[in-house]
């Protein structure tokens, strides 16, 4: 992409920037809402390329079809090779660490309860890191992001049968449904189980919530939404989660075992 400090208005997608020579430097492409003269343009170069390939080429919806199926594969594999880069650092929660990215691509931020009234009956401080980036599709679909959350909660004052009820609220799986998005989406499916990872004496049990919907357009990339809750005390618990876009199947496995098997008491 190249950083436009000039103003795009909606309707301008598509249309070409121009510099004071009369040359097309780019497409215009994005504009960040909320700021002041951050757009984004397409090097002309992409576009150039793609209309001496279109000379002798008329292709189905089919074969657009895969061609976004394989831009969004390359894209997948670049993230998630940059992501496995840069690597994991451990952050203590209570009385546990979980992990979260070093990528410097992630926003993150944090929140908490403490100050909210009436006076919470459990404290709920949060982290939430999500890739600062992702793939346009349409105009009702955006997808190929990441993101990392991490809750922990202690009890003030409420008992174990009302302790456990703000878990549940805290563990909903946060898949995109409904609306438009049906067309898009094949049904939610969640599998839920509790989780033993060796050796006990480093790694809570864990109640693990699976849930995967796939793209009915792009065969074999699923929306893939991981949630772990401590189980090994009665007034603390950590709720971790970690949502995946546009991700093959067996990836999303590999990935979400890794995130499971660093979730640890802490030291």
């Amino acid at each position: 992409h190249i950083h436009f400090t000039g103003a795009l208005n909606p309707g301008m997608s598509g249309g070409p920037a121009v510099n004071a020579q009369g040359q097309v430097v780019g497409v215009n492409v994005a504009t960040r809402r909320g700021g002041q003269l951050i757009s984004f343009l397409v090097p002309a170069r992409f576009a150039a390329a793609l209309l001496i390939r279109g000379k002798d080429i008329r292709p189905e919806a089919a074969d657009l079809r895969k061609d976004v199926v394989a831009q969004l594969a390359s894209w997948r594999g670049a993230m998630y090779k940059s992501l496995a880069e840069e690597g994991f650092h451990d952050r203590v929660f209570g009385s546990y660490q979980a992990p979260e990215t070093h990528a410097a691509w992630f926003e993150c931020w944090a929140s908490t309860n403490a100050s909210a009234s009436p006076k919470p009956r459990a404290s709920i401080n949060s982290t939430s890191c999500k890739a600062d980036a992702s793939v346009y599709v349409a105009s009702d679909l955006n997808t190929g992001t990441v993101e990392i959350n991490h809750s922990y909660a202690k009890s003030i004052d409420l008992n174990q049968f009302q302790f456990a009820t703000v878990l549940t609220q805290l563990a909903q799986p946060r898949l995109t449904l409904g609306g438009t998005f049906r067309k898009w989406y094949t049904p939610q499916h969640c599998h839920e189980d509790f989780v033993g990872i060796a050796p006990p004496a480093d790694h809570p049990p864990l109640r693990v919530l699976w849930c995967a919907q796939g793209y009915r357009e792009f065969d074999g990339l699923y929306d893939v939404a991981v949630v772990a809750v401590t189980q090994d005390r009665a007034d603390e618990a950590l709720v971790s989660r970690l949502n995946l876009q546009a991700i093959a199947y067996d990836d999303a496995l590999r990935l979400g075992r890794s995130f499971l098997e660093r979730l640890q008491v802490a030291r």
